[in-house]
């Protein structure tokens, strides 16, 4: 566990990270001013990956009034129940949502008084965002989750108790994704308040990771072989294919499995990075003339907010065989 001591001061806010997309853009909305006072900050136990960044996180500047803990769930009879503010960084998250439906059941009509900040995981916020902003009352349910009774009821429910808080400009959406503009447009008829994400801790505290990246390509690992959507020979040649000009630093996806990883590693001229940082953060410290070549994720989206400048054109690159396209971000030189 990893805790910086706020001092006797009440907790003010709860915030559940799953991720370390999630980990970062809570430190990135407190850092910002979107989340005020004392910060609890639980990541989920069992994560891939996450307990790594969070170690990883504790070597950084994080903003003074930020405590990093790893627990396997929350009581939320002594961490939600009492938080003015909660920070999720998954709307989709059953745990996420049981904790909304036992404040509002505790506190009753009042439960609306609570205060949410909602930060980016990746493309899921764009999902979040067409539902809250659809006329039609929809259940908050991850895209392809099969539908259930009691699941549905669930999804009602925090959709119902979101829009509650929005009414009474209780309810705060921080993104680096720009929505459409009628999405847009119906969230802030609705109340819903949103902020641009721009990652500015992350660039601030670039210089302070650890080990910097001095290979010219970085290859961004991908979870589609782990998720069947790409065969691994197809998947490996194209990781081969980066290599072919020079060294290359690659950054695994935190659900890759390690039988990939081992034959990633034996590629000659590939560096596979252990630093356990997101790669958001990761990335933050690249110069002209690197490069980040990708499949498609929602990094790529991100990356710009984060990369030096003269950094983040993108283009497409040749996919391999079978998959999908794949995407490069060039950091030109602007000399």
């Amino acid at each position: 566990m990893i805790a910086r001591d706020p001092g006797a001061a009440e907790r003010h806010a709860l915030a559940l990270a799953e991720s370390p997309l999630q980990l970062l853009m809570t430190v990135e909305a407190v850092d910002a001013g979107h989340v005020r006072g004392p910060v609890a900050v639980h990541a989920r136990r069992g994560v891939p990956g996450l307990e790594d960044a969070v170690r990883a996180f504790g070597t950084l500047p994080l903003p003074p009034t930020v405590d990093l803990e790893v627990r396997g769930r929350v009581r939320s009879t002594s961490a939600g129940l009492g938080a003015t503010t909660l920070v999720l960084g998954d709307a989709f998250s059953g745990r996420a949502q049981a904790l909304l439906a036992a404040r509002d059941r505790w506190t009753g009509a009042a439960g609306a008084a609570c205060r949410v900040v909602v930060v980016d995981d990746g493309l899921a916020t764009a999902h979040l965002a067409r539902v809250l902003a659809s006329p039609d009352r929809r259940p908050l349910v991850r895209l392809g989750t099969p539908p259930t009774p009691r699941r549905d009821a669930l999804g009602l429910a925090a959709r119902d108790g979101l829009l509650r808080r929005a009414e009474l400009g209780r309810l705060r959406l921080v993104t680096a994704f720009e929505p459409p503009h009628d999405v847009r447009d119906a969230l802030e008829r609705a109340g819903v308040r949103i902020a641009r994400a721009r990652l500015q801790w992350a660039v601030r505290v670039a210089p302070a990771v650890a080990g910097r990246i001095g290979e010219p390509v970085v290859v961004v690992g991908s979870a589609l072989v782990v998720d069947g959507l790409l065969r691994r020979e197809p998947y490996l040649a194209w990781v081969r294919a980066q290599a072919q000009h020079g060294r290359v630093r690659y950054l695994p996806h935190r659900r890759e499995h390690a039988g990939v990883l081992a034959h990633v590693a034996a590629i000659p001229g590939v560096v596979v990075d252990r630093a356990g940082l997101p790669i958001e953060l990761r990335l933050a410290g690249l110069r002209p003339p690197q490069r980040v070549a990708a499949l498609p994720t929602s990094a790529i989206a991100l990356l710009p907010a984060t990369l030096a400048p003269g950094c983040g054109s993108t283009r497409r690159s040749p996919r391999p065989a079978g998959g999908r396209p794949a995407s490069t971000t060039t950091c030109a030189s602007t000399s």
